[in-house]
């Protein structure tokens, strides 16, 4: 990881976004509608989203961590296993460094504040909010205002490694962030009646999705 950004929002504290910024660059993908100009960068989204549902039931939390307890002939394979039990590591390593508090009952982790009532408020002003899981976080978008919100902070960061680092990385990092900002847009404008949220994986993979 050869740079870290942390992101504090005035929703809330995202767990995660600062350390994703060069870490697996390669490998971050979206399964969405999307523009055909930045599909070369996308690869089976769908595939980490069932595995992260599978093994969801075996998270637990004990002394404000994330614990996996996965019993023997589940099925996993070792691939599996090795990406559940990393985000599960990234997880807890941020709730702890971030001073952050987990609901064992929703496994979702917070400032040690009241969010909700913040969370609350910023919807209510047309901006995004966010809800962290052991294995990454979930951004909602309820207006074209909180979608512009987002897609802003992820072209920001593009320009943050494109004046921060030279090289192969930083240019392959800059382009995913600015990929990530055209697709919200891109998507938003495919479902102008629905409201969107997007899934943000430790592992970098991204998938946006119609709220219902």
């Amino acid at each position: 990881m050869n740079l870290i950004i942390k992101k504090v929002s005035a929703v809330a504290t995202s767990f995660f976004v600062g350390s994703l910024l060069l870490a697996g660059v390669a490998n971050r993908s979206t399964s969405a509608d999307v523009p055909p100009e930045s599909s070369n960068i996308y690869t089976n989204a769908s595939a980490q989203e069932a595995t992260v549902n599978t093994a969801n039931q075996y998270v637990t939390v004990k002394n404000n961590r994330y614990i996996l307890n996965l019993p023997v002939g589940t099925g996993f394979t070792d691939q599996q296993i090795t990406m559940v039990q990393d985000m599960i590591n990234k997880a807890n390593d941020t709730v702890s460094s971030q001073n952050l508090i987990i609901n064992p009952i929703t496994k979702t982790s917070s400032i040690r504040s009241n969010v909700l009532g913040i969370s609350l408020r910023a919807a209510s002003n047309g901006r995004y909010t966010f809800t962290n899981f052991w294995w990454g976080t979930r951004y909602y978008m309820r207006s074209n205002a909180a979608v512009e919100q987002l897609a802003h902070e992820f072209t920001g960061y593009a320009q943050v490694l494109t004046a921060g680092a030279a090289g192969v990385v930083a240019g392959a990092g800059a382009l995913f962030y600015n990929n990530m900002a055209s697709n919200i847009r891109y998507y938003n404008s495919t479902h102008s009646k629905n409201q969107i949220y997007m899934d943000f994986s430790w592992s970098g993979i991204y998938s946006l999705h119609v709220l219902k």
